[in-house]
Protein backbone atom coordinates (compact mmCIF):
# COMPACT_ATOMS: atom_id res chain seq x y z
CA UNK A 1 0.00 0.00 0.00
CA UNK A 2 2.78 2.47 0.67
CA UNK A 3 4.21 2.31 -3.16
CA UNK A 4 0.56 4.08 -3.93
CA UNK A 5 1.34 6.91 -1.33
CA UNK A 6 4.92 8.19 -3.37
CA UNK A 7 3.21 7.98 -6.70
CA UNK A 8 0.00 9.48 -6.12
CA UNK A 9 1.56 12.33 -4.01
CA UNK A 10 3.43 13.43 -6.68
CA UNK A 11 0.88 12.89 -9.33
CA UNK A 12 -1.24 15.10 -6.91
CA UNK A 13 1.46 17.40 -6.97
CA UNK A 14 2.22 17.89 -10.49
CA UNK A 15 -1.47 18.62 -10.95
CA UNK A 16 -1.69 21.26 -8.57
CA UNK A 17 1.36 22.75 -10.08
CA UNK A 18 -0.34 22.85 -13.73
CA UNK A 19 -3.33 24.34 -12.22
CA UNK A 20 -1.77 27.40 -10.53
CA UNK A 21 0.94 28.27 -11.64
CA UNK A 22 1.57 31.93 -13.01
CA UNK A 23 1.29 33.13 -16.69
CA UNK A 24 3.51 35.07 -18.32
CA UNK A 25 1.24 39.19 -19.15
CA UNK A 26 0.54 39.00 -22.39
CA UNK A 27 2.27 41.22 -24.24
CA UNK A 28 0.82 44.22 -26.38
CA UNK A 29 1.22 43.85 -30.34
CA UNK A 30 1.86 47.68 -30.37
CA UNK A 31 4.73 47.98 -28.27
CA UNK A 32 5.83 45.25 -27.14
CA UNK A 33 5.12 46.39 -23.15
CA UNK A 34 3.33 43.39 -20.86
CA UNK A 35 0.33 44.01 -19.30
CA UNK A 36 -2.30 43.95 -22.34
CA UNK A 37 -5.84 43.84 -20.29
CA UNK A 38 -9.18 41.95 -21.99
CA UNK A 39 -11.85 43.97 -22.33
CA UNK A 40 -14.51 41.22 -23.72
CA UNK A 41 -14.36 38.37 -25.59
CA UNK A 42 -17.30 36.98 -27.28
CA UNK A 43 -17.41 33.96 -30.28
CA UNK A 44 -17.52 35.14 -33.69
CA UNK A 45 -20.63 35.05 -35.21
CA UNK A 46 -21.75 32.18 -37.25
CA UNK A 47 -18.83 30.41 -36.38
CA UNK A 48 -17.69 27.07 -34.87
CA UNK A 49 -14.76 25.87 -32.86
CA UNK A 50 -12.26 28.49 -31.54
CA UNK A 51 -13.49 31.36 -33.85
CA UNK A 52 -13.71 34.41 -31.41
CA UNK A 53 -12.84 38.43 -31.49
CA UNK A 54 -12.04 39.73 -28.56
CA UNK A 55 -10.86 43.52 -27.51
CA UNK A 56 -7.82 44.56 -25.55
CA UNK A 57 -6.20 47.60 -24.37
CA UNK A 58 -3.01 48.40 -23.26
CA UNK A 59 -2.49 50.71 -20.32
CA UNK A 60 0.87 51.31 -21.21
CA UNK A 61 0.79 52.81 -24.90
CA UNK A 62 -2.77 53.44 -24.67
CA UNK A 63 -3.66 51.46 -27.47
CA UNK A 64 -7.53 49.94 -28.43
CA UNK A 65 -7.33 46.72 -30.03
CA UNK A 66 -9.38 44.35 -31.52
CA UNK A 67 -8.39 40.42 -32.34
CA UNK A 68 -10.11 38.34 -34.80
CA UNK A 69 -8.78 34.96 -35.45
CA UNK A 70 -5.43 35.75 -34.37
CA UNK A 71 -5.49 39.30 -36.71
CA UNK A 72 -4.65 42.63 -34.21
CA UNK A 73 -5.92 45.52 -35.66
CA UNK A 74 -6.95 48.81 -34.14
CA UNK A 75 -10.66 49.05 -32.41
CA UNK A 76 -12.49 52.60 -33.34
CA UNK A 77 -13.44 54.49 -31.09
CA UNK A 78 -17.34 54.17 -32.02
CA UNK A 79 -17.25 50.35 -32.12
CA UNK A 80 -15.30 50.65 -28.49
CA UNK A 81 -18.01 53.04 -27.24
CA UNK A 82 -20.67 51.10 -29.10
CA UNK A 83 -19.80 47.61 -27.11
CA UNK A 84 -19.83 49.64 -23.80
CA UNK A 85 -15.92 48.96 -22.91
CA UNK A 86 -14.34 50.06 -20.25
CA UNK A 87 -11.99 53.48 -20.92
Amino acid sequence: MTWLIVPGTLLLASLLFLLFKRRPPALCPRCRKPGLQTALRIPAPGAKGKSYWSYHRCPACAAKLRCKDDEWTDAPDEEWDRMNLPK
